[in-house]
């Protein structure tokens, strides 16, 4: 017979949405249990900007300053047309407190969470799949399966192989944190309505070419954007937009 654990939230996925959740929860004492399919957090840098608020809200946990630790500042933003200079924005003449935005890698944002769930007493269930989730009255119930296997895939690690034991889950409630093609979200027959066409950009990261900026800087180039963060040291990330030709995924990467 297999046990069932009770809790009162379930969170399926612990990327950053999801392990902040859980550590807002475990702070107002509520019992919860994070599950997360991968053999383990980012590897990736996958870089992201922090905006005000969002720093507001880890400051609110005592995790401003690590997570700082590990960012580059984002002071102004910066608009070029054709190569020349249009306009721009000081963050700090806009009123925002703090008066910048962080631009940091998913790797080391959800080190810092991770650990800051840990020592709320809570530790993620890596290698364990959501598989199930059904409604009963007032509870959630969920099988989840323990995988056994191995990591694979570059940009999008992701574990395979075959599942070890499974669990059964009752929960009040249930939070997918699961990405873009949620389980949960599908499981729940939740629609997800695009709002607007898809757009492809190449991504490029460089090193020590980039020196103290702390511009965010976005090119326009006869309708096609190009933006630039600085990141990691003194390097930066430029993303350029690939015009939309109805080429195949795989054949565009070696564009």
């Amino acid at each position: 017979m297999k046990k069932t654990t009770e809790t009162d939230v379930l969170v399926v996925g612990a990327g950053p949405v999801g392990l902040f959740a859980a550590l807002a929860l475990a702070h107002r004492g509520i019992d919860v249990e994070v599950v997360d399919n991968r053999p383990h957090g980012s590897t990736q840098s996958y870089g992201m900007a922090l905006h005000p608020a969002t720093l507001r809200s880890l400051e609110e946990y005592g995790l401003l300053d690590a997570i700082l630790d590990g960012a580059r500042l984002v002071r102004r933003i910066d608009l070029f047309r054709d190569g020349q200079r249009v306009c721009g924005a000081d963050l700090k003449s806009a009123g925002l407190h703090p008066a910048f935005l962080a631009a940091v890698g998913q790797k080391h944002l959800e080190n810092v969470l991770s650990d800051a769930l840990e020592t709320a007493g809570v530790r993620v269930r890596w290698k364990h799949r959501a598989a199930e989730i059904n409604r009963s009255g007032e509870k959630i119930s969920a099988r989840v399966d323990e995988l056994e296997g191995r990591l694979t895939g570059y940009a999008v690690a992701h574990g395979e192989g075959f599942v070890k034991r499974s669990y059964d889950f009752k929960a009040s409630l249930l939070i997918g944190a699961d990405g873009a093609g949620s389980f949960v979200r599908r499981s729940q027959r939740i629609g997800f309505p695009e709002v607007g066409d898809p757009e492809d950009f190449a991504v490029f990261q460089f090193d020590n070419i980039c020196g103290e900026c702390n511009s965010m800087q976005i090119v326009d180039t006869h309708g096609l954007a190009a933006v630039r963060w600085p990141f990691e040291g003194s390097g930066c990330r430029w993303s350029f937009q690939v015009p939309g030709d109805g080429t195949p995924p795989e054949h565009l990467r070696e564009k």
